[in-house]
């Protein structure tokens, strides 16, 4: 008999977290919770040599944007490289990121989390008017 109730509660409980996913998380979900309207994810991904003062700048902005407590949450993805790897690195960007292709300098900033289309930002100047419009 214990084992039949045993059974009951784990049955009870795996239904009721199937449709709370569905109900409240699930991004295909019908109705979606007002709790999960509100929660956004923003990515940014920070490319650039490693001695350029505006990709610096960037990945500082990019950490604190990272660190935040309130709005929605920020993933900041940073890649350096060595000023030769560089000149190699921006080549590849410009042919790969839709945007990208008249971007000439250090760093290249662009937002899209995987599986999301992604949408070139621009350089540090570029990135820095784009973080001011996030809550």
């Amino acid at each position: 008999m214990a084992k039949l109730v045993r059974l009951l509660y784990a049955i009870v409980a795996a239904t009721t977290v199937y449709l709370a996913y569905h109900i409240f998380i699930s991004p295909s979900s019908n109705n979606p919770s007002p709790l999960s309207e509100n929660i956004e994810k923003i990515c940014y991904t920070i490319e650039g040599f490693e001695t350029c003062p505006y990709f610096q700048s960037a990945k500082r902005l990019g950490g604190r944007l990272a660190e935040r407590t309130s709005g929605p949450s920020i993933d900041t993805k940073i890649t350096s490289w060595t000023r030769q790897e560089w000149n190699d690195r921006k080549q590849v960007l410009r042919k790969t990121i839709p945007g990208a292709q008249n971007h000439f300098t250090s760093p290249f900033v662009w937002k899209g989390c995987d599986g999301q289309a992604i949408e070139f930002v621009g350089g540090f100047t570029d990135f820095e008017a784009k973080v001011r419009t996030i809550n």
